[in-house]
């Protein structure tokens, strides 16, 4: 039986930390801006999701295996959490 639950956000960063960086800098270096990574959080990001997994040196699959196939391809949809969804329709005006 395998763990389908993802990484909590704390354990992601203190991974990222303990692997000696941060998630500011891991976006930085990869030419994104510095919150990019928070968005992570509450989307579907496959691209800043390998950066930060490759931060800490694992697949990312590993740390979101609910965003991931059997075969370790991205599932497609972009939000994760109903709650931010409806934030960004109501700012948008919808």
């Amino acid at each position: 039986m395998t763990n389908r639950e993802d990484w909590a956000w704390p354990d992601i960063k203190a991974a990222v930390e303990k692997a000696g960086s941060n998630l500011s800098k891991t976006a930085r270096q990869n030419g994104h801006h510095v919150s990019a990574p928070q968005k992570v959080r509450y989307i579907r990001w496959p691209k800043m999701q390998r950066l930060i997994a490759d931060a800490i040196g694992v697949p990312p699959q590993v740390i979101w295996p609910s965003r991931y196939d059997a075969n370790g391809t991205p599932i497609a949809g972009q939000y994760i959490c109903d709650r931010r969804r409806r934030h960004v329709q109501k700012r948008r005006g919808a």
